[in-house]
C-alpha cells in the first residue's frame, strides 16, 4: 500500500488531464467507429436486397428468353402450316391435280365428239394487272386451230360439246375423289347440237364406256338412236293420249 500511495503521489495533475484527454479520445473514436459499422452494415443489407433482386431479375430474364424461344419454335410450325394449308399450298397442289385429272378426261371425250382437235386448259393462275404479281383464278380457255380462244366465242355446237365433256369430266370426278359413287346420269336431248359424226361416236364411244359401270339415261326425238341402247321406254302421244312402251333390245 504503501508503494501505491507513493506513485499516486507522484502524479501530477497534468497527468490526470492527459490520461482524461485520452479516454475521450478513445470514447469519440469507439462512437466513430460503431457508427462506420453500423452505416457499413446498412449497406451491406441495402446490397444484400439489390442482389436479390437482381437475381430474381436475371430467373425472370431466363424464364422469358425461354418463352421467346418457345414462341419463336411455334411461330416456324405457324409459318409452315400457313404455307402447306393456306391458299398456294397443299390445296392447290391437290386441286392442281384434280384439274389435271379434268382437263385429260375432257379431252378424252372431246377428240370422240369432235370432228376437229378442240382441247380445254383449265387456268389456275394468271398476273395482275400490276404485271407483277400473281392471282388465284380458274379460267376455261379452249385451244383449237394452234390458237387459244375464249369459251364465249365459240359456236353453239362446240359450246355443247364442251360442256358435256365438262359434265362427264366433274361427274367422274366426284365419283372417284368424293367419297361417294357415281351411279346414274341423265342427259336431255344430249345429241342435239351434235352432228351425225359426234353422234355416232358419242353413242358408241363414250356412252357405252361409262355405261360398263354408271346407269345412263338419255332422253332423245332421234329415233336411230333406238338401237343404241339396251332398254328402251318409249314415249309417245297419239291423238291427244300418252303411251308408255317398255322394251329390252338386248
Amino acid at each position: 500500500m504503501l508503494g501505491l500511495e507513493t506513485s499516486l503521489e507522484n502524479l501530477k495533475d497534468a497527468d490526470f488531464a492527459n490520461i482524461k484527454s485520452k479516454l475521450k479520445k478513445l470514447k469519440e473514436e469507439k462512437e466513430e467507429l460503431s457508427e462506420g459499422i453500423f452505416s457499413a452494415n446498412k449497406s451491406v443489407a441495402i446490397f444484400e436486397s439489390e442482389l436479390l433482386d437482381v437475381d430474381n431479375k436475371i430467373a425472370k430474364n431466363i424464364e422469358t428468353k425461354l418463352k421467346i424461344k418457345e414462341v419463336r419454335e411455334k411461330i416456324v410450325v405457324y409459318d409452315y402450316l400457313t404455307k402447306y394449308l393456306g391458299k398456294s399450298g397443299i390445296q392447290v397442289i391437290l386441286i392442281n391435280n384434280l384439274i389435271e385429272d379434268l382437263e385429260i378426261f375432257c379431252n378424252n371425250i372431246l377428240q370422240f365428239i369432235c370432228n376437229e382437235e378442240i382441247k380445254i386448259v383449265l387456268e389456275t393462275q394468271k398476273l395482275r394487272s400490276d404485271g407483277a404479281s400473281i392471282v388465284e383464278t380458274l379460267s376455261l380457255k379452249i385451244l383449237k386451230d394452234g390458237h387459244k380462244y375464249d369459251y364465249k366465242s365459240l359456236s353453239g355446237g362446240e359450246k355443247f360439246r364442251i360442256g358435256l365433256s365438262l359434265g362427264l369430266g366433274l361427274s367422274d370426278l366426284t365419283s372417284r375423289y368424293g367419297g361417294g359413287n357415281l351411279e346414274f346420269i341423265m342427259l336431255d336431248e344430249v345429241n342435239a347440237p351434235l352432228d351425225r359424226y359426234g353422234v355416232e361416236n358419242l353413242m358408241v364411244s363414250v356412252i357405252n364406256k361409262l355405261s360398263e359401270n354408271i346407269k345412263i339415261l338419255t332422253i332423245t326425238h332421234d329415233e336411230s338412236l333406238k338401237e343404241k341402247f339396251d332398254y328402251v321406254i318409249d314415249v309417245s302421244k297419239v291423238n291427244g293420249e300418252s303411251s308408255v312402251n317398255y322394251y329390252s333390245l338386248e
